[in-house]
C-alpha cells in the first residue's frame, strides 16, 4: 500500500510540475503582451504627438491641408502594410477576449485572410471608416464583408459592432 502512495505521490509531483511549467509559460507570454502593450501605448501617443505638432507647424502654410493629408496618409499606408501590428493587435484582442479571434479562425478554417483582418480591425475597435482606408475598399464593402462575416460565424451584431 505504501508502495502505491508514494507511487501516486510521485505521479502527483509530475503533475504539479508540469501545470507549474504551463503557468510559467502562460505568465511569460502575459509579461509579453503587457510589454506591447505599453508599447503600442506609447507609440499611439506618439503619433498623436507627430500629428498635432505637424498641425501646429503647419495650420498657417498654404500648403498646410495638402502636407498634413500626405503624412497621415503615410502613417497610415505604412500601419496598413505591417504585418507586426496586426500580430500584436490580434493577440491583445485575444488576450481581452478570451481568445476570441483564434476561436473563431479555428471553428471556421475557411475564412480569408482578408476575413481575418477585418474581424481583428473590428474587434480592436475600429470604425467602418479607418477599416474601409485600410483595406483600400469603399465603406459600403467593409458594411457587407461585416455581414458576410457575421452570418458565416454566427457572431452577434451586438458585439462591438
Amino acid at each position: 500500500q505504501i508502495a502505491g502512495y508514494l507511487d501516486l505521490l510521485t505521479e502527483l509531483q509530475h503533475r504539479l510540475q508540469y501545470m507549474q511549467n504551463e503557468i510559467t509559460h502562460k505568465n511569460l507570454k502575459l509579461d509579453s503582451a503587457h510589454y506591447n502593450t505599453k508599447e503600442i501605448i506609447a507609440k499611439r501617443l506618439d503619433l498623436i504627438n507627430n500629428l498635432s505638432t505637424t498641425l501646429y507647424e503647419k495650420q498657417n502654410s498654404p500648403k498646410a491641408k495638402e502636407i498634413f493629408i500626405k503624412e497621415v496618409k503615410s502613417i497610415v499606408e505604412n500601419f496598413c502594410i505591417n504585418d507586426e501590428d496586426l500580430k500584436w493587435m490580434e493577440l491583445l484582442v485575444n488576450e481581452s477576449n478570451n481568445n476570441l479571434l483564434q476561436n473563431l479562425y479555428d471553428a471556421h478554417p475557411t475564412l480569408s485572410e482578408t476575413d481575418k483582418r477585418l474581424l481583428c480591425y473590428i474587434y480592436a475597435g475600429f470604425s467602418s471608416k479607418s477599416i474601409s482606408v485600410f483595406l483600400n475598399i469603399p465603406i459600403e464593402t467593409v458594411y457587407n464583408r461585416k455581414s458576410r462575416i457575421l452570418a458565416k460565424t454566427g457572431l452577434s451584431k451586438q458585439r462591438n459592432y
